[in-house]
C-alpha cells in the first residue's frame, strides 16, 4: 500500500470495513518512526497490530521481507 500520511486513516477504515471478524490483513511498510508505530497501536478503526516484523532494509534479523511486515486484525469487541 503506497499512501500519503494524510490518507492512512481512510485506508485503515477501508481495511476494517472488508476484514472479517476473524480475518487477518498482512501489509508491508517502511516503519520509519515511533509515531507511525504508535498510530497503528492507537488506530480509530478497531484494528490492532498483531505482530510487527522488522525488515531487512533496516538490519532486521530473520527478516520476513525487505520491508517491515505488519500483521493486522480487528480488535475483539465484547
Amino acid at each position: 500500500m503506497h499512501i500519503m500520511p494524510k490518507d492512512v486513516d481512510k485506508h485503515l477504515g477501508q481495511i476494517a470495513n472488508v476484514l472479517k471478524e476473524s480475518g487477518k490483513y498482512m501489509a508491508t511498510f517502511f516503519l520509519l518512526t515511533p509515531k507511525v508505530k504508535e498510530g497503528i497501536a492507537n488506530d480509530k478503526n478497531n484494528l490492532q497490530a498483531d505482530s510487527i516484523h522488522q525488515g531487512s532494509w533496516s538490519g532486521g534479523e530473520m527478516a520476513l521481507d525487505f520491508q517491515d511486515v505488519v500483521v493486522i486484525s480487528k480488535k475483539h469487541t465484547i
